[in-house]
């Protein structure tokens, strides 16, 4: 198999899957400050926990997902 490779062709946008996209409402990232926490349905808890996965490897905003007696909670921590 040979592959062509090509010059100047424009990547198309993102298209948010229920991942985490820049500037997403998905989920409430952009509006938390540090401490602030939101609670986490049971069926969204491995989604939750992966999109913030995502943004943790960017460096600049750092989250973390948490069992809590009363479920689960999602906290901005930097």
């Amino acid at each position: 198999m040979t592959f062509v490779v090509e010059k100047n062709v424009p990547i198309p946008p993102k298209v948010n899957r229920g991942r985490y996209t820049e500037g997403s409402t998905h989920y409430p990232w952009e509006e938390m400050e540090v401490n602030d926490s939101f609670a986490v349905p049971p069926n969204l808890t491995n989604r939750v926990r992966v999109a913030a996965g995502c943004i943790n490897t960017k460096g600049q905003r750092y989250f973390t997902v948490r069992d809590t007696p009363d479920g689960h909670r999602c906290w901005r921590l930097r």
